[in-house]
């Protein structure tokens, strides 16, 4: 079905969101779309269409609840290397934490990619327990106006635990050079 960018069918009084439309087949996706329709279907009773939210697409999580889990948002580094950005990349995994030595070192990889020259991050990989719940700060952080990693750094993160990682792989930071 297609839609235009306020969930809007060629059908007037008709709305679609969801797996209807076919952008992304998420639950998660879909509430943050009935979140933006319902507010524009009321825009359309108070006559003020000029008031209308699109959705913003930029950061979608992923999660696969396997073992380990792994949970994404943004661009793959894949993604991010064909974009033509100058790209910084920090990888490590949850060794780099007193919580992850704890934990005895499961299986794990941090990787989050940042645009050189905004230092926005594009996108993050975490495998590994609670990869899903690690990543919804980063998450938080591309939704919001400046997205850098300086933001993430600033943060004071609570010890020991594994979202000291999650801020500590960006100390792994460096230049990778498109391929």
């Amino acid at each position: 079905m297609i839609v235009d960018d306020y969930f809007r069918t060629n059908k007037k009084g008709i709305w679609a969101l969801g797996d209807a439309i076919g952008r992304y087949q998420f639950r998660h996706v879909a509430n943050e779309e009935y979140r933006v329709l319902w507010h524009n279907m009321m825009q359309v009773k108070e006559s003020s269409e000029q008031a209308f939210k699109t959705m913003n697409y930029g950061a979608i999580p992923r999660a696969v609840f396997s073992y380990p889990p792994i949970a994404t948002v943004g661009m793959t580094l894949k993604k991010a290397k064909e974009s033509g950005l100058k790209l910084l990349v920090a990888q490590t995994d949850y060794s780099l934490v007193s919580k992850g030595f704890a934990m005895g070192n499961p299986p794990s990889l941090v990787r989050i990619i940042v645009d050189a020259d905004s230092r926005k991050i594009i996108g993050t990989t975490i495998i590994g327990p609670y990869a899903p719940i690690l990543i919804q700060e980063v998450i938080n952080l591309m939704y919001t106006s400046e997205g850098t990693d300086e933001k993430l750094l600033e943060a004071i993160h609570i010890h020991p635990a594994l979202s000291e990682g999650v801020q500590r792989a960006l100390y792994k930071l460096a230049t990778l050079e498109n391929e």
